[in-house]
C-alpha cells in the first residue's frame, strides 16, 4: 500500500466517523445514503462490542446502505452478517486479527448482526442494529 492510498484510506475512515458522530449519512451513488459502524470482539469470544447499534436514515429518504466493518479481535474464525426483515447479508469469515464487513440495503426497523459460525450466535454472538428515520 503507498502513501497516497494510506492517506486516502486515513480520509474516509475519518470523514466516515466524523459523520457517524454527528448522526448523519453520507450519500452513495444513486442518492441513497450511507452508514458505517465498527464492531469488535466484547469482553468475551462470543460477543460483539457494542451489543447495540442504531443508524438514521436521513429525512425523504426510504432506504439507507449499512457497513458493518468487524475486526477480530477474538482467538477462533469469526465473521459478521445481518439478517431480518427480508434481509440476509454475510461478510467472510476472517482469523484472528483480520477483518471483514457486510453490507446492506435496509429499512426502518430492527435488524441482528451476528456470527453464521455454528454456535456462535446461540452463544451469545449478535447484537441489534436499529434504523430509524430522522425526523
Amino acid at each position: 500500500m503507498n502513501a497516497r492510498t494510506m492517506r486516502r484510506g486515513a480520509f474516509t475512515l475519518i470523514a466516515t466517523a466524523a459523520l457517524g458522530a454527528a448522526g448523519m449519512s453520507a450519500l452513495a451513488a444513486g442518492g441513497v445514503p450511507t452508514a458505517t459502524r465498527t464492531v469488535t470482539n466484547g469482553a468475551g469470544e462470543l460477543s460483539y462490542k457494542p451489543a447495540k447499534l442504531q443508524v438514521k436514515i436521513p429525512k425523504g429518504k426510504a432506504t439507507i446502505r449499512v457497513t458493518l466493518r468487524y475486526r477480530n479481535t477474538g482467538l477462533t474464525m469469526h465473521d459478521v452478517a445481518v439478517k431480518g426483515r427480508g434481509v440476509a447479508k454475510v461478510g467472510r469469515e476472517v482469523a484472528p486479527g483480520a477483518r471483514t464487513a457486510v453490507t446492506a440495503i435496509l429499512k426502518a426497523g430492527s435488524y441482528t448482526y451476528y456470527c453464521t459460525i455454528p454456535g456462535h450466535e446461540a452463544g451469545g454472538m449478535k447484537g441489534t442494529l436499529k434504523v430509524v428515520k430522522a425526523r
